[in-house]
């Protein structure tokens, strides 16, 4: 991994809208940067491919919440020193677009920076760059979870005048999502499992996007663009009732607890 450290703020907007061919490590060398971006190369295994040969979503998540997490230690922040405080990060919304899908064995460059804090909001944006250029972006917000009331808690709580943001303008938004009328074409029962969860004790943010593929049509699951905004968390023995419709450009899924049918998680896919 690779903190890279510079002087002036820039746009990335011009640099990324269509996906240009340029490189990230050209862009580096051309721009001086007044902040760090944590870089790191990357490799997709023969695990991480669904039954397509295409790397799965989830485990393009698990890349960029490793490296997030990676980030954060930097900082000094890092999951034990956060538990110090009583505070956890945890994920409320990301938005992830493939220009391409993506190949085990294919050697790929994973950057990511921390954008800005908002009120108790904190956004995260990610890059992967293949041979040909930049092949992912993503968009993300990140909430403080006080570890123990299971509620959110201020960034006051944490020293954050540790850390250093970049305030560029990320050409990537996530979009607002409105659960749609009538009847969903499809829905399934599933019920959340120990091995699902992670050590935030709910069901890890990676594995919503499992869920999500397995009620997609058989024929239409390779994702190239997924948004999740996660509503309330999942813990263990809960049961999630997972319902789909089938959109003019996609798919909304929407994910409710079968006992109370409150909201866990909206999420919009695209497939290529």
């Amino acid at each position: 991994m690779v903190a890279i450290r510079g002087g002036e703020s820039f746009s990335l907007r011009t640099f990324l809208i269509g996906f240009t061919e340029n490189s990230i490590t050209s862009f580096y060398r051309n721009y001086n940067l007044k902040f760090i971006m944590l870089k790191q190369e990357i490799q997709f295994q023969s695990y991480d491919l669904s039954y397509s040969r295409e790397v799965k979503f989830s485990s393009i998540l698990h890349h960029l919440q490793q490296i997030a997490g990676n980030d954060s230690t930097q900082y000094g922040l890092g999951y034990d020193v956060m538990l110090s405080y009583g505070v956890v990060f945890v994920l409320s919304k990301i938005r992830a677009v493939l220009k391409r899908p993506l190949k085990d064995n294919e050697k790929l460059v994973l950057t990511t920076h921390s954008r800005a804090i908002h009120g108790v909001t904190f956004f995260r944006d990610f890059l992967i760059e293949g041979e040909d250029g930049v092949v992912l972006q993503a968009e993300s917000r990140w909430a403080l979870l006080d570890f123990q009331k299971r509620t959110l808690a201020r960034p006051g709580v944490l020293p954050i005048d540790k850390m250093e943001f970049t305030n560029v303008d990320f050409p990537l938004k996530t979009e607002r999502l409105i659960l749609p009328d009538g009847e969903a074409d499809f829905a399934e029962e599933r019920r959340i499992y120990p091995s699902m969860l992670d050590q935030n004790r709910h069901l890890n943010n990676c594995i919503y996007a499992d869920l999500i593929l397995d009620i997609l049509p058989r024929d239409d699951a390779d994702i190239c663009d997924l948004q999740i905004d996660f509503r309330k968390e999942a813990r263990c023995d809960q049961s999630l009732l997972l319902s789909r419709w089938n959109q003019e450009d996609g798919y909304f899924i929407a994910g409710s607890f079968a006992d109370s049918q409150e909201k866990c998680f909206f999420a919009k896919v695209k497939t290529f």
